[in-house]
């Protein structure tokens, strides 16, 4: 993520940091999360389920979802981000 802020295009360096507020790693899908292919779906879910738990007393910016589902949109399985 630094080295995305050290371009020469912003004439100046700007430092990132950081810090991992929470981490759980699962077995199973849970049941708030819709288990589907499908990726608009899945990230719906995904964005749904992770707010609940920005709320339980820790607060971060951003998540992380990796997951084993081969995802697709509209039938492409060439989906990124």
């Amino acid at each position: 993520m630094n080295l995305l802020y050290q371009q020469p295009s912003l004439m100046k360096a700007v430092d990132v940091s950081l810090r991992l507020v929470y981490i759980e790693f699962l077995t199973t899908t849970p049941l708030e999360l819709q288990d589907t292919d499908n990726v608009d779906i899945y990230i719906s879910s995904f964005c749904k389920w992770m707010s609940g738990k920005n709320r339980d007393g820790k607060s971060w910016d951003h998540a992380l979802m990796l997951s084993g589902h081969d995802l697709t949109s509209k039938g492409s399985s060439a989906v990124a981000g």
